[in-house]
């Protein structure tokens, strides 16, 4: 069911791992009328968190990429320019 969502069989099976041991604490303190269930809403909610933790590090790595961009132009701008500006003067 985790491979549905993030596509991925090592990382489906980590979150099946984890979410039977979520429910397996559940179920210690308290009682669980459908563990199936339950077992597969934790399965969905950690494969959603997951897809959401990939998509923020994809946009972090492409902002520090833009970044590292703008700034690199920042430190070559005023070098392809000087000249223009000396000869203005």
């Amino acid at each position: 069911f985790a491979c549905f969502y993030v596509r991925n069989k090592q990382v489906s099976e980590d979150i099946t791992m984890d979410a039977f041991l979520q429910l397996l604490e559940t179920m210690k303190v308290e009682s669980v009328d459908n563990p199936m269930a339950l077992l597969i809403t934790i399965v969905k909610h950690k494969s959603l968190d997951y897809l959401k933790t990939q998509v923020r590090r994809e946009n972090t790595k492409d902002d520090l990429i833009q970044w590292k961009q703008r700034e690199t132009w920042k430190a070559v701008t005023p070098a392809i320019f000087s000249h223009r500006k000396s000869n203005l003067s």
